[in-house]
């Protein structure tokens, strides 16, 4: 049984290794979630030099009056979502 605990958590580990050798999306990602049966679209952006080792702030745009929409995808071509497009250097 132990033996098996000790196999069973050096595979854990070797997986979580793998997968944080994985490269990360960057850029603006469109994602999307179903709640009560209906699909919600928005978009992540990630700076091209994320790194998962360290703490990033989360900044959410929300959106108002005359930015309605229900893509979740054209808000992001105004305000912050353009700004960020115009000049992402100044985002990282």
């Amino acid at each position: 049984m132990k033996t098996f605990r000790s196999l069973t958590f050096l595979l854990l580990l070797l997986f979580v290794k793998t997968l944080s050798a994985q490269s990360v999306e960057t850029g603006f990602l469109d994602r999307s979630i179903i709640h009560d049966g209906v699909e919600h679209r928005y978009q992540v952006y990630i700076p091209s030099n994320y790194d998962a080792a360290e703490d990033w702030p989360v900044t959410l745009f929300l959106h108002g009056a005359g930015e309605r929409g229900n893509d979740g995808l054209k808000q992001a071509e105004v305000g912050l979502g353009r700004a960020i497009r115009l000049n992402p250097d100044r985002w990282q």
